[in-house]
């Protein structure tokens, strides 16, 4: 959500990580901001895995696990690596992390911005560069808002279910170079917390540096 309003450019890396998806200003509707945040979600999802194949086919040189390795039957049959691919099944998991932060900031741009108008794309955006700093009152608005993952709401679970069935179609059962294939993961074990400190402030009312959402 972030990487649309800034066009892909990372305000905390101070790197282009992101597309280039365009200016606020072509995001005339809802859907043309949704349209644009699948893209750098795709964009993402794709960076990952081409960055896990890229090393995961030297794990066995560069993590060896010996003891994890004489624990697994196939493993020893082979003479192969257990992280490497002498396990029966090489697959390897690619997980979302801050999910929940990912659809409530998702939803606090349609509301805020779209459907309420309270503030533009521009102004949003210069208000997150800032962490909210003098607009502690539309902080409140989008913290206390109704739109949030585990409300019950109908349009966001409509979003969450849609942004969750995408995660999954574009990672699910595509091949890695460990004779595996990758699997989807809704699970961020301590990431929240250490993503969050990298990750600015968002448009759901989180401040900049705090944790994300945790398992969800």
């Amino acid at each position: 959500v972030l990487y649309v309003l800034s066009n892909g450019f990372d305000d905390r890396l101070g790197k282009q990580l992101g597309l280039s998806t365009g200016e606020l200003s072509g995001f005339r509707s809802f859907e043309d901001f949704y349209e644009a945040f699948l893209k750098q979600l795709t964009h993402l999802i794709d960076s990952t895995m081409a960055m896990a194949d890229s090393y995961e086919k030297y794990m066995g040189y560069v993590n060896p696990s010996s003891i994890y390795s004489g624990t697994i039957v196939h493993s020893l049959e082979c003479a192969r690596d257990g992280y490497q691919d002498g396990v029966r099944f090489n697959n390897s998991a690619i997980l979302i992390i801050g999910f929940a932060t990912m659809i409530d900031a998702l939803m606090a741009v349609k509301e805020l911005v779209y459907d309420k108008k309270e503030v533009s794309l521009t102004e949003l955006r210069e208000i997150l560069k800032n962490d909210w700093e003098g607009h502690e009152l539309l902080r409140m608005k989008a913290l206390n808002s109704v739109h949030k993952y585990g409300n019950a709401d109908p349009i966001t679970d409509a979003y969450a279910d849609a942004v969750a069935g995408y995660f999954t179609t574009k990672v699910d059962n595509t091949p890695n170079t460990r004779g595996g294939v990758y699997k989807a993961v809704l699970h961020a074990a301590m990431a929240f917390v250490w993503l969050g400190e990298k990750t600015g402030a968002t448009p759901d009312g989180r401040k900049a540096g705090e944790e994300m959402s945790k398992n969800g």
